[in-house]
């Protein structure tokens, strides 16, 4: 990039830094660019999920961003008998993580990722969807994250992550739409009721190899194969396909409204970007997702399919 185009870049951003505050900084919609996030930059929340603080720093950081630790926005529970991981947490313990990431109930949130992998983008919309379904409206992702930032020639920290003052965050009602159930999907298989599509890649959806976190490979009977990198760009800046052709793929795929649809994978991580795309994005207010997804199914001992497309 030349000098005068980094010149002009820094400006932008500079510029949404000094003005932010004087300008509206309502959120566009589901996903936002790095030109908005550079003008409105000081009139949101970013906060930037990673595996580690390490990832944080090492490779960088949109400057003031807060660090989330993806691990902290997951729980493991028992039911009935058999340890559940990578769950939503409940109500007060997700309060208390927003509260420490600054966030209050009308804070405007860009939640930011590295933007490098399908793994890094579905972590962000895992988050988003938690706000969500804890009926905070207010919260978009960057499209492309921290990867785009970079490539459009804005600001990158190394610093260390800081805490923010402690937002206000109170957690809402759930929203059950957005959630399917074991229960859910039962009564799914047995009656038609809803699609379901599995957003794992292709080796654990035929059961060629498993997570860890679950007990065999394969997926639930009936389970079509949507997987989460299909609704993204190739190359090395990972953001959603556009809308049209987003659509066009939920009516291909027979996940368009008024379908219900249920998304899963291991444990809700690559489903909430498969969830965003066809929710938040195409625009079928019917799709859920499926929390439990493979863990509870295997481990509750559930029938499961391999070697097999569907």
């Amino acid at each position: 990039m030349t000098t005068p185009n980094r010149i002009a870049r820094l400006f932008v951003f500079l510029a949404g830094v000094v003005l932010g505050s004087s300008v509206r900084a309502d959120l566009p919609g589901p996903l936002v660019d790095t030109a908005w996030l550079a003008s409105h930059r000081d009139a949101v929340a970013v906060v930037d999920v990673r595996y580690n603080s390490e990832a944080f720093m090492e490779l960088g950081h949109i400057p003031g961003a807060v660090f989330i630790d993806w691990h902290d926005i997951r729980a493991t529970r028992i039911e009935d008998g058999v340890e559940l991981v990578g769950m939503l947490p409940g109500p007060e313990d997700f309060a208390q993580l927003m509260r420490r990431a600054g966030i209050s109930d009308g804070t405007q949130v860009v939640i930011v990722n590295g933007g490098r992998n399908s793994a890094q983008v579905t972590a962000a919309a895992r988050l988003y969807w938690q706000l969500k379904y804890y009926g905070h409206d207010a919260v978009a992702l960057l499209d492309g994250g921290k990867a785009a930032w970079k490539q459009a020639g804005l600001p990158i920290s190394h610093d260390a992550p800081v805490a923010p003052p402690p937002g206000t965050f109170a957690i809402g009602d759930g929203r059950p739409e957005f959630l399917a159930t074991l229960a859910d999907v039962d009564t799914a298989l047995d009656t038609g009721s809803a699609a379901l599509y599995d957003a794992r890649e292709f080796g654990p959806y035929f059961g060629l190899y498993h997570s860890a976190t679950v007990t065999t490979g394969g997926h639930i009977p009936g389970a079509g194969f949507a997987p989460s990198d299909a609704f993204l760009t190739p190359g090395p800046v990972k953001r959603f396909l556009d809308d049209t052709t987003l659509r066009r793929a939920m009516t291909g795929l027979g996940a368009d409204g008024p379908a219900i649809v249920y998304c899963n994978c291991n444990t809700g991580h690559f489903a909430a970007g498969t969830w965003f795309a066809l929710h938040e994005l195409a625009g079928n207010s019917q799709v859920s997702l499926y929390d439990g997804s493979m863990n509870e199914w295997t481990r509750r001992g559930r029938p499961v399919v391999a070697f097999s497309m569907e």
